[in-house]
């Protein structure tokens, strides 16, 4: 299977850079997904093989080896859904970056809630719509963020239910629900956003050690969890109060814990130090938006939902 989805991401990467370099991919239930691009089809359920891919002047082309000469199929690269062809949805609409809404990898099933099918055109034009609602939110608010999210993000994947969650596959790829109201979808981008940030940083350097040893009580609430677990929902809430200033309630107090706490690492002291200067350098931008309307702190769905212990895989 690695070696498969190796082919796959070569393939497209060749595909992107315009290299006549043919590669050969390994195509399931007859269809042969190229990430970022789409999927081709080349057959009926249960039909697999491996077919070569070879970028093109004009976009690419995919031959099997059963294939006469000449009757390989040619993609051009803006190339619209057809009976051979399933390009990946592109999600443009300003103020938010240009985004992939894939509802096509088969590995996209990565998320706690699980992935919708393909979507119609019509249903992705809706989603550009309340992406772009919620990012002019987003940008009004919280500019700081919503600029570094626009570099960092580059895929969204539906989800039947929920709002915003990262993957395991990268920062840059989220999970987001069917969010009916720009508010909902802005705060659930940016929880998303801050949980794949944290992650990111989790693979990169140790923030902590001995999780699990000891439990600390949530200044948000009486229940007891572990350093991981107030570790990332006071790093979502330090984001998420900047939007919405309800959600600063109890975070200094919980920096204060983390910080002095027996499991915390110097780098994980450097963090929360940076966190520290994030809400100190911005109370002005979050007395900004105290008087905005946000939805009702009563459904947060998964919005700082988290497990008993958070592990970065």
């Amino acid at each position: 299977m690695a070696e498969e989805d190796l082919g796959a991401t070569v393939a497209a990467a060749a595909v992107r850079a315009g290299l006549d370099l043919p590669v050969p991919v390994a195509y399931r239930d007859g269809g042969l997904y190229l990430p970022t691009l789409g999927t081709v089809l080349l057959g009926g359920p249960g039909e697999r093989g491996t077919a070569v891919v070879r970028a093109t002047g004009d976009g690419f082309l995919v031959r099997r080896p059963e294939d006469a000469p000449g009757t390989e199929l040619r993609i051009a690269p803006d190339e619209p859904e057809g009976p051979h062809w399933l390009p990946v949805h592109v999600l443009r609409r300003a103020p938010a970056p240009v985004l992939l809404l894939d509802d096509l990898d088969p590995l996209r099933d990565c998320f706690d809630a699980p992935a919708t099918d393909r979507l119609e055109a019509e249903e992705a034009d809706a989603w550009a719509h309340r992406v772009g609602e919620a990012w002019s939110l987003l940008a009004d608010a919280v500019p700081g963020q919503a600029a570094e999210a626009a570099l960092t993000l580059t895929t969204l994947t539906p989800l039947f239910t929920g709002e915003a969650e990262p993957g395991r596959h990268g920062p840059g790829a989220l999970g987001v629900g069917p969010s009916a109201e720009a508010n909902e979808l802005a705060l659930g981008l940016l929880s998303g956003f801050r949980r794949a940030k944290l992650r990111a940083l989790g693979e990169v350097t140790d923030l902590y050690a001995l999780d699990g040893t000891w439990e600390h009580r949530t200044p948000w609430g009486s229940e007891h969890v572990t350093f991981s677990r107030l570790l990332a929902e006071t790093f979502e809430r330090a984001g998420l109060g900047l939007y919405d200033p309800r959600f600063l309630t109890g975070v200094p107090e919980a920096l204060d814990k983390i910080e002095n706490a027996a499991e915390v690492t110097v780098d994980g002291k450097q963090l929360i130090s940076a966190v520290r200067k994030e809400i100190s350098g911005t109370r002005s931008a979050a007395e900004k938006n105290r008087g905005r309307s946000f939805p009702s702190s009563g459904r947060r769905t998964n919005v700082l939902a988290s497990d008993q212990k958070v592990t970065f895989e």
